[in-house]
């Protein structure tokens, strides 16, 4: 049996966000984007926390200060997109569009934190 964990210990995520539609929202790619320095302290802690062998997701909000990670504690998890779909609905769940920043530990575009 798999566990899953999200940032802010949310328990019990329904299989509807496995259906969700994925969020139209993303820089464009290569583009460097923004983040505020309590977003880049919750992507460490979410790097820290997924390593190499977890998979995970995180969201981060347009403006760059929000942001949400969804992750499995097992190294072999079964739920697929529901990572990056989990973490989008609970950072857009704040009031604005956010994008996948990262899946697995890696960001996936260059980044600039805020002082």
């Amino acid at each position: 049996m798999t566990k899953s964990t999200m940032l802010a210990c949310v328990a019990g995520i329904p299989l509807l966000f496995a259906c969700a539609e994925p969020n139209s929202y993303a820089p464009p790619a290569g583009q460097t984007v923004t983040i505020d320095e309590n977003v880049a302290e919750a992507f460490a802690a979410y790097q820290k926390t997924v390593g190499y062998t977890h998979p995970g997701a995180f969201a981060v909000s347009e403006s760059g200060r929000s942001s949400f990670y969804y992750y499995c504690e097992d190294t072999i998890c079964n739920q697929g997109i529901v990572f990056s779909r989990t973490a989008l609905e609970r950072c857009e769940s704040h009031g604005e569009r956010c994008y996948v920043f990262a899946t697995g530990h890696d960001a996936s575009y260059p980044f600039r934190v805020l002082n």
